[in-house]
């Protein structure tokens, strides 16, 4: 008798879209993001308004948090040749306390004033968020 197929605790990985729609709040590339609907013709199709969240994004941020969030926060800052299409091209963007829009969004935690001490680089993530988070 065949065994039965072990299915993986492992979540999928995400799309790059994906991981900087949870860490900034933007869509980058709306036909690959399973955060939010897309645009108005793939909205369409799902049957959302355009550009909202779709109702799985909340697990799939719990899923992949703690990944996320050590990329985020990452105390040693910027990698250098990252890619803007994945999560490593924001990392160490948080290592300021600047939560995520992710953390705001989904685990209620309270946003920041800018602070003029931070980085440019924080400053510009701080004013992607907090558009996004409107």
């Amino acid at each position: 008798m065949p065994k039965k197929p072990v299915k993986s605790k492992r979540a999928r990985p995400l799309s790059g879209a994906t991981e900087c729609h949870l860490l900034t709040g933007e869509c980058l590339i709306s036909f690959s993001c399973a955060v939010c609907s897309g645009n108005i013709y793939q909205s369409a199709a799902l049957g959302l308004p355009a550009y909202t969240v779709r109702p799985e994004a909340r697990a799939i941020w719990e899923r992949h948090r703690d990944r996320l969030l050590e990329i985020w926060r990452d105390p040693a800052g910027p990698e250098p040749g990252a890619s803007g299409f994945q999560a490593s091209g924001y990392r160490g963007r948080g290592r300021t306390g600047l939560p995520c829009w992710a953390e705001v969004k989904f685990d209620g935690v309270p946003f920041p004033p800018i602070d003029k001490a931070w980085p440019p680089d924080i400053k510009q993530a701080h004013r992607e968020i907090q558009a996004a988070l409107k």
